[in-house]
């Protein structure tokens, strides 16, 4: 699963079966990975401002996208650049 990180480090996913601006995340799966939400990014070299959106989510959570795809948090990233998500039940 790829990522970015925010400002204090933390890692962000982003579901490769997400589609159409949409999370398929619900229920206990935004248990183990929250969604991220930040009305406006700041950007670091190479990531264009304009990759980075806001949806509202059917449960109508707001969440940060980037290129479409819905960011999120791995509930057991505790310190910055920790990467436990990668690879969680084959994701």
């Amino acid at each position: 699963m790829p990522h970015l990180e925010h400002a204090k480090g933390m890692v962000l996913y982003w579901f490769d079966k997400d589609k159409g601006g949409q999370s398929a995340c619900a229920g206990d799966c935004l248990v183990k990975w929250p969604p991220y939400h930040r009305e406006t990014v700041a950007t670091g070299p190479g990531l264009a401002p304009e990759g980075f959106g806001v949806i509202t989510r059917a449960d109508g959570v707001r969440q940060t996208t980037f290129q479409g795809f819905p960011l999120c948090h791995f509930f057991q990233d505790k310190a910055p650049d920790e990467k436990k998500g990668d690879k969680f039940n084959s994701i």
